[in-house]
């Protein structure tokens, strides 16, 4: 199984700052889901947004908070973990 870890950039709505957004990097490690013998390029690959939940602080206040977020995915992957880093440079 090949898995390729990228980083993602979200914005996320702060609880604490009156419904402000902070940018988080986000590390996702996907796999290629391999069927018969090869890849499937080009079919069945319907895109969908998986819903994951997550920890993240607050910049300002230092506070912990959860919240939920999408990530695009198509048939041909497997998202096997999405862990945040920390705050994206703006």
């Amino acid at each position: 199984m090949m898995s390729v870890p990228e980083e993602k950039t979200i914005s996320v709505s702060c609880p604490y700052c009156e419904g402000a957004e902070h940018k988080y990097k986000l590390r996702v490690v996907k796999t290629l889901i391999v069927r018969g013998a090869g890849f499937e390029f080009g079919e069945g690959k319907a895109r969908t947004k998986p819903d994951f939940t997550r920890i993240f602080i607050c910049p300002k206040t230092g506070k912990k908070f959860e919240a939920d977020f999408e990530l695009w995915k198509d048939s041909t992957q497997q998202i096997l973990s999405v862990d945040v880093i920390g705050l994206a440079v703006e």
